[in-house]
C-alpha cells in the first residue's frame, strides 16, 4: 500500500500548489492535523479537521499569490511519505521566496492523510521522519 501513499502524496503537492482546499480534503482524514513552518500562516496553530484545511488554505491565499514545490523527491516510508524539494512563493507584496529547501511528512492510513506537516529545511523534516543524513 505505500506506492499508493506516494501517489496520493503527489495528488496532495498538485492541490497544494492549485490552493484546491476541496481536493485537499478529498484526500484528508476529516481528523486530519496540519501544520507549517510559516509563522504568517499558522500564527503558531495546528490546523485540525476539514475545517482546518480550509482555513490553512485562506489564510495561504492572503499570504502568497502562487506557490509550489519544485524538483520534489519522494521517499516511501511505509505509512508516511517523505518529500524533500525546494519551495516558491510569490507573496502578495510580490516578493518573491524561491529555491530554498522545503519539504514535508505525510501520514497516511486507509488512503487518507491523518497528518501533514511542511517544512523549511530538509534536515528537520529527515529528523521528524526519524531519518538521519
Amino acid at each position: 500500500m505505500s506506492q499508493e501513499n506516494v501517489e496520493l502524496s503527489l495528488l496532495m503537492i498538485e492541490a497544494w500548489t492549485r490552493r484546491d482546499a476541496e481536493a485537499l480534503i478529498a484526500l484528508s482524514d476529516p481528523e486530519v492535523v496540519g501544520s507549517a513552518p510559516f509563522e504568517e500562516i499558522t500564527e503558531g496553530v495546528t490546523y485540525r479537521g476539514h475545517d482546518g484545511v480550509r482555513q490553512y488554505c485562506e489564510n495561504l491565499a492572503e499570504l502568497s499569490e502562487e506557490n509550489r514545490f519544485e524538483r520534489v523527491e519522494l521517499y516511501d516510508l511505509g505509512d508516511q511519505v517523505l518529500g524533500l524539494g525546494r519551495i516558491w512563493f510569490r507573496f502578495a507584496s510580490g516578493v518573491e521566496l524561491g529555491d530554498r529547501e522545503g519539504a514535508f511528512l505525510l501520514t497516511w492510513r486507509n488512503e487518507k492523510c491523518i497528518e501533514s506537516r511542511l517544512f523549511l529545511s530538509h534536515a528537520g523534516a529527515r529528523e521528524a521522519a526519524g531519518l538521519r543524513e
